[in-house]
């Protein structure tokens, strides 16, 4: 080190020295000041900065809930449709199958009743089959009762006049009978 020089004895430029300092001095308070001041800045931008980060953040966490309740809600949608979707098909699938029993009951109902027009007609037919070999034997039978009758009416009008050709011939020969005649002879 070197030796310190005497109190007396003053160097050059230690007389500039004090007002060197006094303005370096103002010169480092302002600069101070003005970086205090740049950090009030600077702190109150990062400040500001931090709540505009908390609100964003939060507006974030928001859209999310919400997004996350919007997510809930159409998996709950979802569901509700997959349920009425599944009931509504159970319930066109058991309708399904009542009218494919009530159609298989029809089809049974309706062959049987086709079964039963056969049979009617059937018998309607063997009915009337019947009722005209009935006709024709009654027919038949009136006509032979018709020539039987018919023979019996010549047979007895055969007799009927024999008997009064006998009569007249008997009454003629005792003097014109009571039919005076002969009505019926000629």
């Amino acid at each position: 080190m070197p030796p310190k020089a005497a109190a007396g004895k003053k160097k050059k430029g230690e007389a500039d020295g004090g007002a060197d300092c006094a303005q370096r001095l103002a010169r480092s308070e302002a600069e101070v000041s003005s970086l205090a001041r740049l950090l009030d800045v600077e702190a109150h931008e990062a400040a500001a900065a931090r709540a505009s980060e908390r609100a964003w953040r939060q507006r974030a966490e928001a859209a999310e809930a919400g997004l996350e309740r919007l997510r809930a809600d159409m998996l709950d949608v979802a569901a509700d449709m997959r349920r009425q979707s599944e009931a509504a098909r159970e319930q066109l699938e058991r309708r399904a199958e009542e009218f494919g029993a009530q159609e298989a009951a029809l089809r049974a109902q309706l062959a049987d009743r086709e079964g039963a027009v056969a049979e009617l007609r059937g018998a309607l037919r063997e009915a009337g089959e019947d009722a005209r070999r009935r006709e024709a034997r009654h027919e038949a039978r009136m006509a032979q009762e018709r020539a039987e009758f018919g023979a019996m009416l010549k047979d007895a009008l055969a007799r009927l006049q024999q008997r009064l050709e006998e009569r007249h011939t008997l009454a003629g020969g005792r003097g014109g009978g009571a039919l005076g005649g002969g009505a019926l002879g000629g």
